[in-house]
Protein backbone atom coordinates (compact mmCIF):
# COMPACT_ATOMS: atom_id res chain seq x y z
CA UNK A 1 0.00 0.00 0.00
CA UNK A 2 1.55 3.33 -0.98
CA UNK A 3 -0.44 6.24 0.53
CA UNK A 4 -3.34 5.61 3.92
CA UNK A 5 -5.61 8.26 4.16
CA UNK A 6 -6.35 9.05 7.59
CA UNK A 7 -10.35 10.33 8.24
CA UNK A 8 -11.66 10.36 11.32
CA UNK A 9 -15.36 11.59 11.83
CA UNK A 10 -17.93 12.35 14.65
CA UNK A 11 -21.64 13.46 13.66
CA UNK A 12 -20.55 14.81 10.27
CA UNK A 13 -23.78 13.92 8.84
CA UNK A 14 -23.70 17.56 6.60
CA UNK A 15 -20.19 16.86 5.49
CA UNK A 16 -19.12 13.08 5.18
CA UNK A 17 -20.20 12.39 1.94
CA UNK A 18 -18.36 15.17 0.66
CA UNK A 19 -15.04 14.33 2.24
CA UNK A 20 -15.25 10.99 1.50
CA UNK A 21 -16.48 11.26 -2.23
CA UNK A 22 -13.38 14.03 -2.93
CA UNK A 23 -10.60 11.57 -1.25
CA UNK A 24 -11.93 8.91 -3.80
CA UNK A 25 -11.74 10.88 -7.11
CA UNK A 26 -8.45 11.07 -6.60
CA UNK A 27 -6.56 10.52 -9.88
CA UNK A 28 -3.96 8.28 -8.75
CA UNK A 29 -0.77 5.56 -10.66
CA UNK A 30 -0.42 4.23 -7.00
CA UNK A 31 -2.86 2.04 -4.88
CA UNK A 32 -4.49 4.06 -1.73
CA UNK A 33 -6.68 3.16 0.85
CA UNK A 34 -9.11 5.08 2.88
CA UNK A 35 -9.24 4.74 6.36
CA UNK A 36 -12.61 6.04 7.72
CA UNK A 37 -13.16 5.94 11.84
CA UNK A 38 -16.30 6.59 13.13
CA UNK A 39 -16.41 7.87 16.86
CA UNK A 40 -19.80 6.24 17.91
CA UNK A 41 -21.61 9.20 16.14
CA UNK A 42 -25.34 10.28 17.39
CA UNK A 43 -26.25 11.57 13.99
CA UNK A 44 -26.27 9.82 10.44
CA UNK A 45 -23.24 9.74 10.01
CA UNK A 46 -23.24 6.26 10.18
CA UNK A 47 -25.81 5.49 7.54
CA UNK A 48 -24.40 8.18 5.08
CA UNK A 49 -20.95 6.26 5.54
CA UNK A 50 -22.37 2.75 4.75
CA UNK A 51 -24.56 3.47 1.65
CA UNK A 52 -21.37 5.30 0.29
CA UNK A 53 -19.80 1.45 0.57
CA UNK A 54 -22.81 -0.31 -0.44
CA UNK A 55 -22.59 2.10 -3.97
CA UNK A 56 -19.29 3.53 -4.84
CA UNK A 57 -17.52 2.01 -7.14
CA UNK A 58 -14.21 3.20 -5.66
CA UNK A 59 -15.71 1.67 -2.49
CA UNK A 60 -13.51 -1.27 -2.06
CA UNK A 61 -10.57 1.41 -1.22
CA UNK A 62 -12.15 2.25 2.15
CA UNK A 63 -11.01 0.83 5.70
CA UNK A 64 -14.56 1.10 8.06
CA UNK A 65 -13.90 1.87 11.58
CA UNK A 66 -16.74 2.34 13.72
CA UNK A 67 -17.09 2.65 17.11
CA UNK A 68 -19.75 1.45 19.26
CA UNK A 69 -18.92 3.74 22.28
CA UNK A 70 -17.39 7.21 22.23
CA UNK A 71 -13.80 6.79 22.81
CA UNK A 72 -12.92 10.37 22.39
CA UNK A 73 -11.33 12.78 19.50
CA UNK A 74 -7.48 11.86 20.48
CA UNK A 75 -8.06 7.69 20.76
CA UNK A 76 -9.79 7.83 17.82
CA UNK A 77 -6.87 9.68 15.75
CA UNK A 78 -3.97 7.83 17.08
CA UNK A 79 -5.58 4.34 16.75
CA UNK A 80 -6.79 5.14 13.38
CA UNK A 81 -3.16 6.65 12.11
CA UNK A 82 -2.05 2.99 13.59
CA UNK A 83 -4.51 1.63 11.25
CA UNK A 84 -3.17 2.74 7.94
CA UNK A 85 -1.07 0.61 6.24
CA UNK A 86 0.07 2.37 3.86
CA UNK A 87 4.16 3.93 3.05
CA UNK A 88 2.83 7.55 3.76
CA UNK A 89 -0.17 9.23 5.50
CA UNK A 90 -2.44 11.69 4.34
CA UNK A 91 -5.04 13.40 6.67
CA UNK A 92 -9.01 14.19 5.07
CA UNK A 93 -10.87 15.35 8.39
CA UNK A 94 -14.82 14.28 7.91
CA UNK A 95 -16.11 18.33 7.93
CA UNK A 96 -13.20 19.23 5.42
CA UNK A 97 -12.89 18.12 1.60
CA UNK A 98 -10.18 18.05 -0.93
CA UNK A 99 -11.27 20.16 -4.18
CA UNK A 100 -8.03 18.90 -6.51
CA UNK A 101 -8.07 15.53 -7.48
CA UNK A 102 -4.33 15.77 -8.17
CA UNK A 103 -3.42 16.38 -4.45
CA UNK A 104 -2.36 12.64 -3.24
CA UNK A 105 -0.67 11.87 -6.87
CA UNK A 106 1.23 15.48 -5.87
CA UNK A 107 2.50 15.35 -2.52
CA UNK A 108 3.32 11.15 -3.15
CA UNK A 109 5.86 12.33 -6.00
CA UNK A 110 7.34 14.72 -3.80
CA UNK A 111 7.78 12.30 -0.84
CA UNK A 112 9.22 9.85 -3.57
CA UNK A 113 11.74 12.20 -4.82
CA UNK A 114 12.58 14.50 -1.38
CA UNK A 115 13.58 11.14 1.01
CA UNK A 116 15.14 14.22 3.71
CA UNK A 117 11.38 15.97 3.93
CA UNK A 118 8.72 13.81 6.65
CA UNK A 119 5.93 16.30 5.68
CA UNK A 120 4.70 18.18 2.81
CA UNK A 121 1.72 20.22 2.78
CA UNK A 122 -0.57 22.44 0.49
CA UNK A 123 -2.23 25.61 0.64
CA UNK A 124 -6.28 25.39 1.05
CA UNK A 125 -9.36 27.89 0.74
CA UNK A 126 -11.90 28.48 3.81
CA UNK A 127 -15.04 27.81 3.98
CA UNK A 128 -17.10 30.31 6.78
CA UNK A 129 -20.67 29.47 8.37
CA UNK A 130 -21.96 32.27 5.66
CA UNK A 131 -20.92 30.00 2.86
CA UNK A 132 -18.17 32.43 1.57
CA UNK A 133 -14.81 30.57 0.01
CA UNK A 134 -12.06 32.50 0.50
CA UNK A 135 -8.49 32.07 -0.16
CA UNK A 136 -6.13 31.25 3.12
CA UNK A 137 -3.34 34.01 2.43
CA UNK A 138 0.42 32.70 1.43
CA UNK A 139 2.34 33.14 4.62
CA UNK A 140 6.13 33.60 3.94
CA UNK A 141 6.81 30.52 5.95
CA UNK A 142 4.85 28.49 2.65
CA UNK A 143 7.39 30.17 0.65
CA UNK A 144 10.79 28.06 2.27
CA UNK A 145 11.51 25.04 3.79
CA UNK A 146 10.70 24.40 7.26
CA UNK A 147 11.42 22.53 10.27
CA UNK A 148 10.81 21.51 14.34
CA UNK A 149 12.06 25.08 15.25
CA UNK A 150 8.89 26.55 13.35
CA UNK A 151 6.55 24.24 14.56
CA UNK A 152 7.57 25.12 18.00
CA UNK A 153 6.34 28.69 17.16
CA UNK A 154 3.05 27.59 16.25
CA UNK A 155 1.07 24.68 13.76
CA UNK A 156 0.85 26.81 10.40
CA UNK A 157 -0.15 23.18 9.06
CA UNK A 158 -3.60 23.02 8.22
CA UNK A 159 -4.32 19.06 8.57
CA UNK A 160 -6.21 17.76 5.61
CA UNK A 161 -3.61 19.55 3.74
CA UNK A 162 -1.07 17.09 5.08
CA UNK A 163 0.98 14.09 4.06
CA UNK A 164 3.73 12.66 5.86
CA UNK A 165 5.79 9.38 6.25
CA UNK A 166 4.24 6.98 8.10
CA UNK A 167 6.91 5.93 10.83
CA UNK A 168 3.39 5.54 13.57
CA UNK A 169 4.73 1.99 14.55
CA UNK A 170 8.02 2.80 15.84
CA UNK A 171 6.61 5.39 18.17
CA UNK A 172 4.88 5.14 21.40
CA UNK A 173 2.51 7.35 22.10
CA UNK A 174 3.14 9.19 25.80
CA UNK A 175 -0.44 9.12 27.51
CA UNK A 176 -1.19 13.07 27.57
CA UNK A 177 -1.06 12.52 24.42
CA UNK A 178 -4.69 10.92 24.34
CA UNK A 179 -6.09 13.77 26.20
CA UNK A 180 -4.63 16.89 24.16
CA UNK A 181 -7.08 18.73 22.45
CA UNK A 182 -4.57 18.69 19.51
CA UNK A 183 -3.54 15.73 17.19
CA UNK A 184 -1.31 16.87 14.48
CA UNK A 185 0.67 19.23 16.79
CA UNK A 186 2.16 17.00 18.20
CA UNK A 187 2.45 14.27 15.18
CA UNK A 188 4.69 16.55 13.15
CA UNK A 189 7.19 17.31 16.04
CA UNK A 190 7.40 13.92 16.75
CA UNK A 191 8.06 13.42 12.84
CA UNK A 192 10.64 16.74 12.98
CA UNK A 193 12.38 16.17 15.92
CA UNK A 194 15.52 14.63 14.56
CA UNK A 195 16.44 17.46 11.99
CA UNK A 196 13.68 16.19 9.42
CA UNK A 197 11.94 18.76 6.67
CA UNK A 198 8.24 19.98 5.98
CA UNK A 199 7.51 21.75 2.45
CA UNK A 200 4.80 23.32 1.37
CA UNK A 201 3.15 23.11 -2.37
CA UNK A 202 2.05 25.95 -3.66
CA UNK A 203 -1.43 24.58 -4.75
CA UNK A 204 -5.06 24.84 -3.82
CA UNK A 205 -6.08 21.58 -3.05
CA UNK A 206 -8.30 21.50 0.28
CA UNK A 207 -11.42 23.31 1.39
CA UNK A 208 -11.41 23.72 5.69
CA UNK A 209 -14.66 24.32 7.66
CA UNK A 210 -13.98 27.25 9.58
CA UNK A 211 -15.94 27.12 13.36
CA UNK A 212 -16.76 23.58 12.53
CA UNK A 213 -14.04 21.15 14.52
CA UNK A 214 -13.03 21.85 18.21
CA UNK A 215 -9.92 23.45 17.84
CA UNK A 216 -11.51 25.62 15.05
CA UNK A 217 -14.35 26.90 18.01
CA UNK A 218 -11.33 27.13 20.52
CA UNK A 219 -9.21 29.13 18.64
CA UNK A 220 -12.37 32.00 19.07
CA UNK A 221 -10.85 32.31 22.63
CA UNK A 222 -7.54 34.33 23.11
CA UNK A 223 -6.78 32.97 26.75
CA UNK A 224 -8.07 29.30 25.79
CA UNK A 225 -5.76 28.69 23.04
CA UNK A 226 -3.36 30.21 24.93
CA UNK A 227 -3.68 28.09 27.86
CA UNK A 228 -3.77 24.97 25.69
CA UNK A 229 -0.42 25.78 24.02
CA UNK A 230 1.46 26.02 27.28
CA UNK A 231 -0.02 23.11 28.72
CA UNK A 232 0.55 20.81 25.16
CA UNK A 233 4.33 22.52 25.36
CA UNK A 234 4.54 21.94 29.33
CA UNK A 235 4.35 18.20 28.59
CA UNK A 236 6.52 18.15 25.50
CA UNK A 237 9.48 19.38 27.64
CA UNK A 238 9.00 16.43 30.07
CA UNK A 239 8.94 13.61 27.26
CA UNK A 240 11.49 12.02 26.14
CA UNK A 241 10.12 11.52 22.57
CA UNK A 242 10.85 15.43 22.50
CA UNK A 243 13.94 15.73 24.28
CA UNK A 244 15.65 16.48 21.47
CA UNK A 245 13.77 19.33 20.89
CA UNK A 246 13.52 20.32 24.88
CA UNK A 247 15.77 23.63 25.11
CA UNK A 248 13.56 24.94 21.81
CA UNK A 249 10.41 24.12 23.61
CA UNK A 250 11.58 25.64 27.34
CA UNK A 251 12.14 29.03 25.21
CA UNK A 252 8.76 28.94 24.47
CA UNK A 253 7.36 28.68 26.96
CA UNK A 254 9.03 31.66 28.23
CA UNK A 255 7.71 33.77 25.29
CA UNK A 256 4.26 32.19 26.20
CA UNK A 257 4.53 33.41 29.82
CA UNK A 258 5.03 37.22 28.64
CA UNK A 259 2.07 36.45 26.59
CA UNK A 260 -0.09 35.45 29.51
CA UNK A 261 1.73 38.45 31.99
CA UNK A 262 0.71 40.64 28.66
CA UNK A 263 -2.86 39.71 28.88
CA UNK A 264 -4.14 39.66 32.16
CA UNK A 265 -2.65 43.66 32.63
CA UNK A 266 -4.34 43.94 29.55
CA UNK A 267 -7.61 42.58 30.81
CA UNK A 268 -6.92 44.73 34.32
CA UNK A 269 -6.45 41.05 35.80
CA UNK A 270 -3.33 42.40 37.94
CA UNK A 271 -3.52 39.72 40.44
CA UNK A 272 -3.44 37.00 37.55
CA UNK A 273 -0.66 38.68 36.30
CA UNK A 274 1.93 38.81 39.08
CA UNK A 275 1.14 35.34 40.00
CA UNK A 276 2.17 34.24 36.71
CA UNK A 277 4.97 36.50 36.46
CA UNK A 278 6.02 34.28 40.12
CA UNK A 279 5.34 31.27 38.54
CA UNK A 280 7.62 32.16 35.62
CA UNK A 281 10.51 32.32 37.26
CA UNK A 282 12.04 28.97 35.73
CA UNK A 283 12.23 30.04 32.68
CA UNK A 284 13.36 33.23 32.91
CA UNK A 285 17.08 31.51 34.67
CA UNK A 286 17.09 29.35 31.57
CA UNK A 287 16.74 32.41 29.38
CA UNK A 288 18.96 34.58 31.57
CA UNK A 289 16.36 37.16 32.11
CA UNK A 290 16.97 39.72 35.41
CA UNK A 291 14.49 39.99 37.59
CA UNK A 292 14.62 44.02 36.99
CA UNK A 293 13.88 43.15 33.08
CA UNK A 294 10.99 41.04 33.94
CA UNK A 295 9.55 44.11 36.19
CA UNK A 296 9.80 46.43 33.26
CA UNK A 297 7.91 43.78 30.96
CA UNK A 298 5.37 43.28 33.80
CA UNK A 299 4.59 47.32 33.96
CA UNK A 300 4.80 47.71 30.19
CA UNK A 301 2.01 45.70 29.85
CA UNK A 302 0.15 46.79 33.23
CA UNK A 303 0.13 50.78 31.72
CA UNK A 304 -0.86 49.70 28.77
CA UNK A 305 -3.50 47.67 29.92
CA UNK A 306 -4.29 50.68 31.97
CA UNK A 307 -4.47 53.42 29.06
CA UNK A 308 -6.70 51.33 26.64
CA UNK A 309 -9.87 50.62 29.33
CA UNK A 310 -9.09 54.57 30.16
CA UNK A 311 -9.33 55.26 26.39
CA UNK A 312 -12.32 52.69 26.35
CA UNK A 313 -14.01 55.21 28.94
CA UNK A 314 -13.61 57.80 27.18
Amino acid sequence: MRVSICMITYNHEAYIEKAIKSVLSQNTDFQYELVVSNDASTDGTHKIIESIISNHPKAHNIKYINYKENVGMMKNYLSALKSCAGKYIAICDGDDYWMNDDKLQMQYDFMEDNSNFNIVYTLNKVLYDNNELVDNKIKPINNRVAGANDLIEGNFITASSAMFRNVIQDIQFSSWMYSSPYGDWPMYLLLTRKGEKIKCLLHQTLVYRKNVGVISKMKQNNISILQSNYDMLSKMSNDENYIALKEQIRSKLYQLELSFIKHFNRNREYRSALKKMKESKQYNVENKVKSMTMFKIYLKSFFEGFFHIERQIR
